[in-house]
């Protein structure tokens, strides 16, 4: 089983991409980023696999002054 690479993913991409790979999503973990002002989309920021499929850790993208945020 090839394992994609997430990180930076939005959320709905990084999911498409594990069901193509044959990789079960396990859980979604949401945690802040680690400053501004979040509300942009949600981006993968770990990825973890295991036996059972795999687990992603998303955050905010930040939104704020001199910041534009992609939305994938």
């Amino acid at each position: 089983m090839k394992r994609p690479s997430l990180i930076a993913l939005p959320l709905p991409e990084a999911t498409r991409a594990l069901g193509q790979a044959g990789i079960g999503l396990v859980e979604v973990i949401h945690t802040a980023p680690p400053g501004g002002r979040p509300g942009g989309p949600e981006r993968v920021v770990r990825e973890r696999y295991s036996a059972e499929g795999a687990q992603l850790t998303v955050a905010d993208a930040i939104r704020g002054p001199g910041r534009q945020v992609a939305d994938g």
